[in-house]
This record gives structure tokens, C-alpha cells and sequence, in this order.
């Protein structure tokens, strides 16, 4: 919500208390992660976002999405 709000700097850290926490569903972790990679840009912080997407995708091995959502992603 911080994001579309383009309250980044909020929306970072409000992202990483929700991973931190350890309770937020491992299989849509992918979801936060692009959402810190959207923030970073704004921000113009473009190594946290390349950061944020490589873990975007790291985690969506362990997500809900079927094959062919993955591979719509990545493109």
C-alpha cells in the first residue's frame, strides 16, 4: 500500500519488517520483494532493486505460481 501511496522510503522499511518477522508465507515472499525492488527505483537506488529482484526470483522457487506464471515474470 506504502508504494502506491509513493511513500518509498516507508514502504522499505515497512517490507522488511514484514520479511524479518519470519511469518509472512514463504511461497509469496516473491510478492515483497518485487514491491522493495519497485521502492529502491523510485528511490533511484538501483543496486538495492537488482538485489531485491535476484532475491524475487530466488524466492519464487519456493512460491505457489505455476510454471508458466514464473516464467511470465522473468521476462
Amino acid at each position: 500500500m506504502l508504494v502506491k501511496l509513493k511513500e518509498f522510503k516507508w514502504a522499505i522499511e515497512d517490507l522488511h519488517a514484514s520479511i524479518q518477522t519470519g511469518k509472512y508465507p514463504s511461497e509469496n515472499l516473491h510478492k515483497l520483494y518485487q514491491r522493495l525492488a519497485t521502492a529502491h527505483e523510485h528511490l533511484q537506488e538501483y543496486q538495492q532493486a537488482i538485489e531485491m529482484y535476484r532475491k524475487q526470483f530466488d524466492s519464487m522457487r519456493t512460491s505457489s505460481l505455476l510454471k508458466s506464471q514464473k516464467l511470465q515474470m522473468k521476462s
